[in-house]
């Protein structure tokens, strides 16, 4: 039945979203789309992605321009231990398996795979098996939003460059995008819709991003109750903050102006489980890094970057 569930996910992932409101027009009742957490639930998600991103950099008469092509692909389990008094619940994040291939400009595939002794860019590799099987614990509100995560210093503990371990601003990232809808309301309608805002980290600075999201159906697959929200990007704008930070005293501030944007991700959310059956997403950005050099002069490098992410539930119990 997984099997063919996942046939019919992978179907309406590339549905557009009027084409299921047409499908599903006749649903008008209110939908649960909160997290009805029980203790003992556990699921695996199986997650792959591609981020291409070029930089064009100028600076005087002098220019330089990258590509950079990072195919990811996994397993992860997600597991409910503890459900709290008044609807949160204390959750497990476990990486199983994380490959990493980085391709950049015309040169070879450079392949990193958890689950092999050593790999092309082993700095990355290391990062990759010390991050697999170590537990985060993930503290969730009753509204399906992140409160906070633990367990991050154990893999700073396993790394060879703990400098290189994404910091709990990152899980907490991920953990929103894996099993529950964030700060959903309590009830909603089909065509009904609420807002969502997060600041998460980019390499260019904290990016500040505002969502709307929308129970665009209710559609029955394979006998199970799904709902199908479509979620758009609206807002995005990028703080370079973090990164004159690393910069020594006096050195001249970066700016990143964001120049266009695009974002839209779609959730096939299970509504007799009450958690995520499948995502896929789809995000472009373009930004403008400019570092001044002195009078008049500037250090400008544009980037262009498109990320597709897909996450699949392939068993559960």
């Amino acid at each position: 039945m997984i099997q063919r569930l996942l046939l019919a996910a992978a179907l309406l992932l590339t549905l557009t979203p009027a084409g299921v409101a047409t499908a599903a027009a006749a649903e008008d009742a209110a939908v649960a789309l909160r997290p009805a957490y029980a203790t003992g639930r556990s699921c695996t998600y199986r997650f792959d992605g591609l981020r291409k991103q070029t930089a064009d950099t100028r600076f005087g008469e002098r220019s330089q321009s990258n590509t950079t092509d990072i195919a990811s692909a996994g397993e992860m389990t997600w597991t409910v231990d503890r459900v709290k008094p008044g609807g949160g619940a204390e959750c497990t994040m476990t990486l199983q398996w994380m490959s990493l291939d980085v391709t950049a400009g015309e040169g070879p595939v450079q392949k990193n795979d958890s689950r092999q002794p050593s790999g092309d860019i082993p700095p990355v590799h290391d990062l990759l098996r010390a991050m697999t099987g170590r537990p985060v614990t993930v503290v969730m509100n009753a509204d399906g939003s992140v409160a906070s995560v633990r367990g991050v210093d154990a893999i700073r503990a396993a790394a060879a460059t703990p400098e290189m371990v994404p910091d709990e601003r990152d899980f907490t990232e991920t953990a929103s995008d894996a099993a529950y809808l964030p700060f959903t309301p309590e009830v909603i309608s089909v065509g009904g819709d609420w807002r969502t805002s997060f600041v998460w980290r980019h390499e260019l600075g904290d990016a500040s991003q505002k969502w709307t999201n929308t129970l665009t159906a209710v559609e029955t697959i394979e006998g199970v109750e799904v709902a199908i929200v479509d979620q758009e990007l609206v807002s995005l704008s990028i703080d370079a903050s973090p990164m004159a930070k690393n910069l020594p005293p006096g050195a001249p501030k970066p700016e990143v102006r964001v120049t266009g944007f695009s974002g839209s991700n779609r959730v096939l959310y299970d509504l007799t489980r009450e958690e995520a059956a499948a995502r896929h997403s789809v995000t472009e950005v373009s930004a403008d890094l400019t570092i001044p050099l002195g009078p008049g002069r500037n250090a400008l490098t544009r980037f262009n970057e498109r990320a597709t992410n897909q996450l699949l539930r392939v068993s559960e119990r």
